[in-house]
């Protein structure tokens, strides 16, 4: 347990009466980094799926790669990246959605940046998606370019996932797993806790 993890384990303590068992507070938040690890793995697997694919498009992976991405996405070919005489099982959007993700993820386990506290970031991340998509169906379908659903699902990839491993490994489980009472410097109205 960190120094300020002992220190907030403590504080929890003190305000609301109630002690914790050695190692008790260790284990709620080892158990929510493992949550995050998992999240990660997946969302790399998937990255690694795709990779798999464009490297052996002719496997049985690859034809079983687009069984599984088949309720996903639409798998049209001609809006799906083609790699070494092969056409990857997603499309060009959701390449770059399952490429952010594992990026994401990853990024987020190197501690970038402090976790998403609001809704307006989930505005930011999936503004340039709605953009493009809007633009490309009331405007014209000529501004339907391959590298801008490409960027525009990694931009929603990547911070989607950074923000939900970011979360998961910042959950102050310590003080979330107790009752703690009205007027408790560390909980809002909601009895929430205040990061």
């Amino acid at each position: 347990m960190t120094r300020s993890a002992r220190r907030q384990h403590a504080e929890v303590a003190h305000a609301t009466g109630r002690r914790l068992g050695p190692g008790r507070a260790d284990r709620r938040e080892a158990s929510f980094d493992w949550l995050a690890l998992v999240f990660t793995a997946v969302a790399c697997g998937i990255a690694g799926a795709l990779l798999w694919c464009a490297l052996a498009p002719s496997s049985a992976a690859a034809g079983l790669a687009h069984v599984v991405f088949r309720p996903l996405c639409h798998q049209l070919p001609a809006r799906s990246f083609h790699v070494a005489g092969g056409v990857l099982p997603v499309c060009h959007r959701c390449t770059g959605l399952y490429v952010g993700l594992a990026a994401g993820a990853a990024a987020a386990w190197c501690g970038w940046w402090r976790a998403p506290t609001s809704r307006a970031f989930w505005a930011v991340a999936l503004a340039p998606m709605l953009v493009q998509v809007g633009t490309t169906a009331l405007v014209s379908p000529a501004l339907d370019w391959v590298w801008l659903q490409t960027a525009s699902g990694a931009w929603f990839g990547g911070l989607g996932a950074w923000a939900v491993v970011r979360s998961l490994r910042r959950r102050p489980a310590s003080r979330t797993a107790l009752d703690v009472k009205d007027g408790d410097p560390w909980t809002t109205k909601t009895t929430t806790c205040r990061v």
